[in-house]
């Protein structure tokens, strides 16, 4: 069984990022036979830094991320390159063990971390929401479904909890 939990509130300030950390993390620490996803969809990637080490080592663990392609930017710009509207086969890639990063976090957590490169996505959504073919928009916004659906699918037998951080406005990647 699964559960997926998206925190979102179109105005900035009011402590999506907070929640969504608190969330995941407790709910992994009290639930340590579940498998817990935080995804974040904000370009400040703020719950990725903190999940990741916080105070200077979550933004260089995240910029590792960056550097080795594991973020949802990552997946968008891999994605409008190879395939488009289909997946690319390598979606469970782009997810890292928390723990890996930060060993004061439970063993049980899962991340997709955010990317400042949101943002230039952005335009890659809304021309493929553009394309001229038939369910172009829909297609344009399932980047998040397809990578929840291969996740799954790779912990079959596991009860999977999936939070979703998102960003303070109602942007193309805040509607994947």
């Amino acid at each position: 069984m699964s559960l997926t939990y998206c925190i979102w509130n179109n105005r900035g300030g009011v402590g999506k990022t907070f929640m969504s950390y608190c969330l995941s993390v407790e709910y992994a620490l009290k639930n340590p036979n579940k498998t817990v996803v935080v995804i974040d969809t904000c370009p400040q990637a703020n719950v990725s830094e903190v999940l990741l080490g916080g105070n200077g080592k979550g933004e260089k663990n995240l910029a590792s991320c960056y550097n080795t392609d594991k973020t949802i930017a990552s997946y968008i710009k891999s994605r409008y390159d190879s395939s488009r509207f289909g997946k690319i086969g390598n979606e469970i890639s782009y997810f890292v063990e928390v723990k890996k990063y930060n060993d004061k976090m439970p063993k049980n957590l899962y991340l997709l971390p955010g990317d400042m490169d949101l943002d230039i996505c952005s335009s890659i959504i809304d021309y493929l929401a553009s394309a001229p073919e038939r369910s172009a928009w829909l297609k344009s916004r399932s980047f998040i479904a397809d990578l929840i659906a291969v996740f799954k699918k790779e912990h079959d037998k596991e009860d999977i909890i999936f939070f979703i951080d998102s960003n303070p406005s109602f942007a193309n990647y805040t509607q994947l």
